[in-house]
């Protein structure tokens, strides 16, 4: 994609499909299923190329929202829930302490499991990630995420979240906590995945149960 100055392997590895697959799409020399331009799309998207109408594309704008207190927090679980429900993918949680996320969420925190459990039902390309801290076994969404822990010295109790092309940072130690900064950044989403990937792979699976 030259948006992008992407080769068809690195198109391919983004989609998860094969390199050739990437360039008879590209070059419109084959009529690919659904699923395949959905995770072309999908790859697109979530490196900061939008979708326009009459089939044009142009590099997503950068924004930064800020919500605070415990009524926008919920709306934030909302924003998440929304863009997985639409676009699946990988949500890359990290520095969690699930007292408080659930103390925040009030109400939310059981409804968002129980809306978050049919969703992985209804779709099949939903992964969540979640690293806490090494010892908590507060496993709130083990239903439908899986859980590490990350050594105490590495743990930040600044909380991140990473979905598509946004970055959430978490913070329940300001004024009207929770303070979430919302961050519509392809380049800072894919850094901070890169980094929670490199966590999670030292991270350790909990002993309480055996997960992927």
């Amino acid at each position: 994609m030259a948006m992008l100055k992407w080769e068809n392997k690195e198109l391919g590895e983004a989609a998860g499909v094969s390199e050739k697959t990437a360039y008879s799409v590209k070059m419109g020399l084959s009529r690919p299923q659904p699923r395949v331009l959905a995770a072309i799309r999908k790859a697109l998207e979530d490196n900061g190329v939008e979708f326009v109408e009459q089939d044009g594309v142009r590099r997503s704008s950068e924004s930064v929202q800020v919500l605070q207190g415990p009524d926008d927090f919920r709306t934030f679980y909302d924003i998440v829930f929304e863009h997985v429900k639409q676009h699946g993918g990988t949500v890359c949680v990290s520095g969690v302490d699930e007292r408080l996320f659930a103390k925040y969420q009030g109400p939310q925190s059981e409804a968002h499991v129980e809306r978050m459990n049919k969703l992985m039902m209804e779709r099949e390309d939903i992964r969540v990630m979640i690293l806490v801290r090494e010892g908590d076994t507060n496993f709130t969404a083990t239903s439908y995420a899986s859980y590490r822990w990350q050594s105490r010295e590495s743990f930040s109790p600044t909380a991140f979240y990473v979905f598509g092309a946004y970055l959430a940072l978490i913070s329940f130690q300001s004024e009207n906590a929770p303070k979430v900064i919302l961050i519509r950044s392809p380049v800072f989403a894919e850094a901070y995945r890169r980094q929670f990937g490199q966590e999670w792979e030292r991270a350790k699976i909990p002993p309480e149960k055996k997960q992927s």
